[in-house]
């Protein structure tokens, strides 16, 4: 029955987003919602208004840090010197505090309207390369995450909807977790590894060796494959060295490779 709820559920979504992206990418439509009496959502068709900011603000150095936004696309890397760039509706423009050596990023304004395109702002926090973050700690409501060539110790990410993508990063330990969208994590270096999916698709394209790590493998429904090998069920390994990976995923594929 549960399989059977899950699929239905995956057709529709999937139904609905060819037919928007379609329509998007074809014809140029954009739309937006608002939030109506009793609290009802309601929609508005072709409407992508508003002011526009775009900024550079140069931060002080940092080790560690927290963005808390509601709708906007957040990117983590690179670059020459410590800096928050910020793309998008002025009405969008989030927060940004600084006390020692912690920095935090949030939107606190009230988003009643809300792009169904994914464009509305963009979110990009540079650090300098060479250095690192000893702890970070994201919570994205509606955008994709991008984090790349940074060296992490400790990361913890929660998704409501949209992507996370990792690649060239060094860390420790990672914790996600995601309602919908997908887990890709390439050439990347780690100890300890958790994902905890909803809905979506989880790929780990580890850049150290997994030979004597400990699995902990589980989609409800969905495939498993590790190393190239599908597994049939659950994927319970006790490893000899101290790396650890456990994903659960209840609709969705999870595969491994190193």
């Amino acid at each position: 029955m549960k399989r059977g709820v899950y699929t239905a559920v995956l057709s529709i979504l999937t139904i609905g987003a060819i037919v928007w992206g379609s329509a998007v990418h074809l014809f140029g439509v954009s739309s937006d919602f608002s939030i109506g009496k009793f609290g009802l959502p309601v929609f508005h068709i072709g409407s992508d208004n508003g002011k526009k900011a775009d900024y550079t603000e140069n931060v002080d150095a940092f080790k560690n840090l927290d963005v808390d936004v509601n709708v906007a696309g957040i990117r983590i890397v690179e670059g020459e010197k410590y800096a928050v760039e910020y793309r998008g509706l002025e009405r969008l423009k989030p927060e940004i505090t600084q006390k020692g050596d912690s920095l935090k990023i949030e939107q606190k304004n009230d988003v009643k309207v809300i792009n169904l395109t994914g464009k509305q702002a963009e979110i990009t926090v540079v650090v300098p390369k060479g250095q690192s973050l000893d702890d970070c700690e994201i919570r994205a409501d509606l955008g994709n995450v991008n984090i790349k060539g940074i060296k992490i110790n400790t990361l913890e990410s929660e998704t409501d909807a949209g992507n996370v993508n990792a690649s060239g990063c060094d860390f420790e330990t990672v914790t996600m977790e995601a309602n919908m969208g997908n887990i890709n994590i390439k050439d990347c270096d780690f100890e300890v590894f958790s994902a905890d999916m909803d809905m979506g698709n989880a790929k780990l394209d580890a850049a150290c060796d997994l030979d004597d790590a400990s699995f902990d493998l589980h989609a409800d429904l969905g495939n498993i494959k590790v190393n190239g090998d599908r597994v049939k069920g659950d994927y319970k390994v006790k490893g000899s060295d101290s790396r650890k990976v456990k994903i659960s995923a209840d609709l969705g594929n999870i595969k491994i490779v190193w």
